[in-house]
């Protein structure tokens, strides 16, 4: 992962997520990962607003699962598991059609 700049390596900048730093969760959102999180949803989801709910419920999910992530894999890693989870849970949820 890019950190902000290159001037945080990711386990700093994981402790910086972890204390409720605002420039980094700011940083997260908007910055490479944040994109490339919108990007590769937007290809698997049919409308701009479903990829926005669905980039919304991932950060929430991060949001909730942050403290007691522990680092072992990358933060990209874990970022975009959930965001499969999410995308899942967004397909599980649609109506079928025939």
């Amino acid at each position: 992962m890019v950190t902000p700049k290159g001037s945080f390596s990711e386990e700093e900048f994981l402790l910086r997520l972890q204390k409720g730093d605002e420039a980094a969760w700011v940083e997260l959102a908007t910055g490479e990962l944040g994109t490339r999180l919108y990007n590769y949803l937007r290809h698997k989801l049919p409308t701009p607003q479903d990829v926005e709910d669905v980039v919304y419920e991932t950060f929430a999910a991060v949001v909730r699962a942050i403290p007691t992530f522990d680092g072992r894999v990358k933060l990209s890693t874990f970022l975009f598991s959930l965001a499969q989870h999410k995308l899942a849970d967004f397909w599980r949820r649609r109506p079928e059609t025939a």
